[in-house]
């Protein structure tokens, strides 16, 4: 057991896309006793590093919490439904945009650090 649980293969997707969407779900439902589970699974899949449930955990929470606004907002203002829907979604590309724009913006000639 010791072996096996030692020479396990790193599973990244898994545990970055895969739990947080399935701890989205599970949150939504409000079956909030599956969490600990799946950060188990989280954790099993990710050995190279000890600390990857937390970003899994953090993942989860923020997709859970967004999906619920989407959905209280969708609830609250139905006539509204193009500026709630261009809203929400906007949310998701800015943040999907940012580390795409952070990227190219270090990766400039000018800024590279003195340091090394």
């Amino acid at each position: 057991m010791r072996l096996a649980w030692t020479q396990r293969r790193d599973r990244p997707w898994l545990a970055m896309s895969a739990v947080p969407l399935a701890m989205t779900a599970s949150g939504l439902m409000q079956l909030w006793w599956l969490w600990p589970l799946l950060l188990l699974v989280a954790t099993t899949c990710t050995s190279a590093s000890r600390w990857s449930w937390v970003l899994t955990f953090q993942l989860a929470v923020f997709g859970t919490e967004w999906a619920y606004l989407g959905c209280v907002a969708l609830a609250g203002w139905p006539a509204s439904r193009f500026v709630v829907d261009a809203l929400w979604a906007g949310v998701a590309l800015t943040l999907a945009g940012a580390p795409a724009a952070n990227r190219k913006y270090e990766q400039r000639p000018e800024r590279k650090s003195r340091f090394g």
